[in-house]
């Protein structure tokens, strides 16, 4: 396993890929490029040295370590919407200028 930290924008991009099954759908959802979702899934499958999915006719198949990783970013994401309902002065608050 490598030492980079894989980020939270990472992350989440994962749990977008593995619940719609490709980049192209993932990206709309996250409202990105299909490209910036591909390169963040590279960027953890790198950080983690394991692949995470592997490609059929059907799209995108989570290996067993996406699958074991799913558990853990699925609730890292619940712990943070947890902590943002509870604590709404911990939302990251964006400025317009």
């Amino acid at each position: 396993m490598s030492t980079l930290s894989p980020d939270w924008d990472g992350q989440r991009t994962f749990l977008a890929v593995l619940d719609t099954g490709s980049l192209s759908a993932a990206a709309r959802m996250l409202g990105l490029t299909q490209p910036t979702v591909r390169h963040r899934i590279e960027a953890l499958e790198h950080a983690i040295g394991q692949p995470l999915f592997s490609r059929n006719v059907n799209g995108l198949v989570p290996t067993d370590e996406a699958r074991e990783l799913a558990v853990h970013v699925r609730r890292m994401a619940f712990a943070s919407e947890l902590s943002i309902v509870q604590r709404p002065e911990w939302a990251v608050k964006s400025r317009v200028m």
